[in-house]
């Protein structure tokens, strides 16, 4: 850098700020990072911190299959990351469903112990139909839906759900694609909202199903959010998987 042919002393601390600053404009910055694998003995329930949260069947516990997070069987199921609490949140994990109509698969987001029955969600259905909406006192309403996406032919797909805030207002995006294809720039659905009771709600984050009589599997799942005091880490875009 120069003013009239003379360098101008740039310290290196304000080259890191304007780093920061620029790759603050690309990248969306994160703080803490949960990553799972569902590494352990077949039958072993999934371990600390998930919880499950809600279930239509309570007998019906989530464990893990061949270093998979496993649910079966019939009815809907609920997990979330047990000491972690954000508003903002970025979600990613590789899930496998038998083929066929009658399930679905969520993952969700500002999820208070206080108020359990009210979140951000994103939800896969069949493999054709992707929402992006919000369970007030447990009733759904889709802000978003996209139908006919064209992921059939397939029973294992990569989501990545997140949640940000600006102002006032409350962005939420979301992607699904096949696990044998890289992930693309574009959310193939979002929304935002204005909703007074979830736009400052700090809270769970995690995963729900719906199946009838199928079994979902889980691997890989990173969640990355906000933490005013920890150090930044800079979101990256994931590339293919397994």
């Amino acid at each position: 850098m120069s003013m009239n042919g003379q360098p101008i002393p740039v310290r290196a601390g304000a080259v890191a700020v304007l780093l920061v600053c620029l790759l603050g404009g690309l990248f969306r910055l994160w703080g803490v990072t949960f990553n799972e694998t569902w590494t352990g003995a077949d039958g072993d329930l999934w371990p600390a911190p998930w919880v499950q949260s809600q279930t239509n069947e309570p007998s019906y516990e989530l464990k893990i299959s061949g270093n998979r997070g496993l649910y079966s069987r019939y009815g809907g199921m609920m997990a979330h990351v047990d000491g972690h609490a954000t508003l903002d949140v970025d979600q990613l994990v590789r899930f496998q469903c038998g083929g066929g109509n009658n399930w679905n698969f969520s993952m969700l987001a500002r999820r208070t112990d206080d108020n359990s029955d009210t979140f951000y969600k994103c939800t896969l259905v069949n493999s054709s139909t992707l929402n992006v909406g919000k369970d007030i006192d447990g009733t759904t309403t889709w802000l978003k839906t996209t139908n006919g996406i064209p992921y059939g032919g397939t029973n294992s797909w990569w989501m990545r759900f997140t949640v940000t805030t600006s102002n006032d207002t409350v962005l939420l995006m979301c992607r699904v694609w096949p696990t044998n294809e890289v992930e693309t720039n574009t959310f193939e659905i979002s929304a935002t909202d204005t909703s007074t009771v979830l736009r400052k709600a700090e809270g769970r984050f995690g995963v729900s199903f719906g199946v009838n009589n199928r079994s979902v599997y889980l691997d890989d799942y990173t969640a990355q959010y906000r933490n005013l005091h920890g150090t930044v880490v800079v979101l990256r875009k994931h590339h293919r998987g397994r």
